[in-house]
C-alpha cells in the first residue's frame, strides 16, 4: 500500500517479533553444557560472541522481509530508512539478550524491561 504509516507499522511489528526471537539466547545457554565449551577450549567470551552473532543472524529474517515488502510497495527510500532502524534494534536486542542471558536467575528479570524499552523506543521513533 501507499499508506505513509506502513513503515512505522512494519517497524513496530518487526521489532516486537525481534524481542521474542532474541530471547532464544536464554535457551541456548541452558542447552550448552559447560564441559563441552571447556573440552573444545572455548572461552566464555568466545561462547558469548558466538551466541550473540547467532541471535543477530536469526533476527535478520525480521529485518529483510519487511524491508523487501516496503521496497516493493513504496520504493527503496522508505525501505532503507526502515532497514537502518531495524538493524539498530537487532544489534541492541542481540547485545542485551546475550549479556543478560549470562546472569543466571536474574537474566530474564533484566531482559524483559530492557527489551520492552528497546521495542517501545523503536515503535515510538518510527511513528513520529
Amino acid at each position: 500500500s501507499r499508506d505513509p504509516m506502513a513503515g512505522a507499522r512494519a517497524a513496530a511489528v518487526a521489532s516486537a517479533g525481534m524481542v521474542l526471537v532474541s530471547a532464544v539466547v536464554f535457551r541456548l545457554r541452558q542447552e550448552s553444557p559447560a564441559w563441552l565449551d571447556h573440552w573444545l577450549g572455548l572461552t566464555a567470551r568466545v561462547v558469548r560472541t558466538a551466541r550473540g552473532l547467532a541471535v543477530f543472524g536469526w533476527l535478520q529474517g525480521l529485518v529483510g522481509l519487511p524491508l523487501l515488502a516496503l521496497a516493493i510497495r513504496q520504493g527503496w527510500g522508505p525501505a532503507l530508512e526502515l532497514g537502518v532502524a531495524l538493524e539498530l534494534v537487532a544489534v541492541a536486542l542481540a547485545v542485551v539478550a546475550t549479556t543478560t542471558s549470562g546472569w543466571q536467575r536474574w537474566g530474564w528479570a533484566a531482559y524483559l524491561p530492557l527489551a520492552g524499552t528497546i521495542w517501545a523506543v523503536a515503535a515510538a521513533g518510527s511513528v513520529s
